[in-house]
């Protein structure tokens, strides 16, 4: 009898030994590796793992993390069928997103959105969460109001390093963005679209709808923003970056946008509209403008400004191209400037671009990425070129001392480094003593023999 019970618990033991495994090794398979961890995340290389994120949402999920390892594809069936893409989260069910998603710079293409209710997008809801890296491309979305292309509400999250192209239509609802549709005191850093959308409701931007107590930061915006039919409802507070940008008495709080642009197309040859902005539609006290310009058409829009529609905020060193916008006028801040004045070599009689950082936020554009407009350094993606073998000589030149110092073309090099010190263990070199375009480079060096050289080569050629 007692063997017989012992070797009925011992059975019974296996057993949910066996389904404590299998439950384990379902719950990874939902993903293609890791555990959810900073150091070993969730893999997401197919769509099916991207859908299992909503299956992790709320406080309790916080801390995941989940990391793309390649490119997805949602136009496929079920994401393609219907009403395509449900997003992940909701912000009525108050299921957000709270965790850290890491697109390691792979696209997620073909996302299809055909819903006519609000808090349409990639995620719906996202709260003290990281979204980075993401390439959302060729997406197609149809929503409501309070929707954007990737994130429908942000609330005190960031969003860093993100890019999104597509098209978007909201229909007669308001608050939409091509990024995101509402944004509260999150940061939205070093992100950017290029897309195509149409509405006749209100607070549209082609980044960002709605922003408060938010900063945002190092982004861009090309594209169409066009109305049609607007019937009851005319588009209002539109703007090519942000369609409205306030803060809150309670809580308190600033919104401040610096280092941005804004090259898209507004179009507002449907009909009626008021408060469009080629950058911002409209801005409240405590939002803070700096360093940044608009140079996109403006067709037909005969209420608003060419940077700022209307506001009280507080605008610093930023520009609008008179010439695209057809615009004398910002009721809400900037400077008026010429295209001569904007586009590089900038040979207009105005200063422009006063006190911006050329050194590590924006680049001059000698080469035509930007049709001649300043563009931001995360734009470009560095090359990694071979340091090239030198041989030094020294020369006497009008009796003095000179080195030459020669080496190999580098393959893809349009310009060379060359750097000197007389401390060989030095970890700073300063600035190059030479940039020169192709070998050799001359130095005069005097009576010192006691120097160092290193030679580097640049993707970036000579002004």
């Amino acid at each position: 009898m007692f063997d017989l019970v012992t070797g009925s618990k011992t059975k019974f033991k296996a057993i949910l030994l066996f389904m404590g495994l299998f439950l384990t090794v379902s719950l990874s398979a939902q993903f293609g590796g890791g555990n959810g961890t900073e150091e070993n995340p969730y893999l997401v290389a197919r769509a099916q793992h991207l859908d299992q994120i909503r299956n992790f949402l709320g406080e309790d999920n916080a801390n995941l993390h989940f990391l793309q390892d390649a490119d997805i594809d949602l136009d496929v069936a079920p994401y393609n069928e219907g009403q395509g893409w449900s997003p992940i989260g909701s912000f009525s069910g108050g299921d957000h997103f709270f965790g850290t998603y890491d697109g390691n710079g792979y696209e997620i293409s073909g996302m299809m959105i055909d819903h006519t209710v609000s808090y349409r997008g990639l995620f719906s809801s996202i709260q003290n969460a990281t979204l980075k890296n993401i390439r959302l491309i060729d997406a197609d979305v149809k929503a409501s109001a309070r929707s954007g292309i990737m994130v429908a509400r942000a609330h005190d999250s960031r969003i860093i390093n993100c890019f999104v192209s597509g098209s978007y239509d909201g229909g007669t609802a308001q608050t939409h963005g091509g990024m995101i549709g509402e944004c509260y005191d999150s940061e939205v850093i070093n992100s950017g679209v290029d897309i195509n959308m149409r509405c006749r409701g209100r607070q549209l931007g082609g980044l960002i709808g709605d922003a408060e107590n938010s900063v945002i930061d190092g982004c861009f915006a090309y594209g169409t923003i066009a109305s049609y039919n607007p019937g009851i409802i005319a588009p209002q507070q539109w703007g090519g970056l942000i369609g409205r940008a306030l803060t809150s008495i309670i809580p308190a709080g600033d919104t401040e946008i610096s280092n941005s642009y804004s090259m898209a197309t507004i179009d507002m040859s449907a009909g009626n509209h008021s408060s469009i902005g080629g950058f911002i539609g409209s801005i409240s006290t405590r939002t803070t403008v700096t360093d940044s310009y608009m140079a996109g058409r403006m067709i037909e829009v005969n209420r608003g400004g060419g940077f700022i529609s209307s506001g009280n905020g507080t605008v610093n060193n930023s520009y609008w191209n008179t010439d695209t916008t057809g615009f004398n006028e910002s009721p809400g801040g900037g400077e008026p400037r010429e295209t001569i004045d904007m586009v590089y070599p900038y040979r207009g009689d105005r200063d422009v671009y006063v006190g911006w950082d050329f050194e590590e936020i924006w680049i001059h554009d000698e080469n035509e990425f930007n049709s001649g407009y300043p563009f931001l350094s995360h734009q470009t993606e560095p090359v990694d070129l071979d340091s090239p073998e030198i041989h030094v000589d020294i020369r006497v030149i009008e009796d003095e001392d000179h080195v030459i110092i020669t080496w190999e073309a580098v393959e893809g090099a349009e310009s060379y480094n060359v750097y000197m010190s007389d401390d060989i263990a030095s970890d700073d070199w300063g600035d190059p003593v030479r940039r020169v375009a192709e070998s050799p480079a001359q130095i005069e060096v005097g009576e010192n023999r006691s120097n160092f050289f290193y030679v580097t080569s640049s993707s970036e050629p000579l002004p």
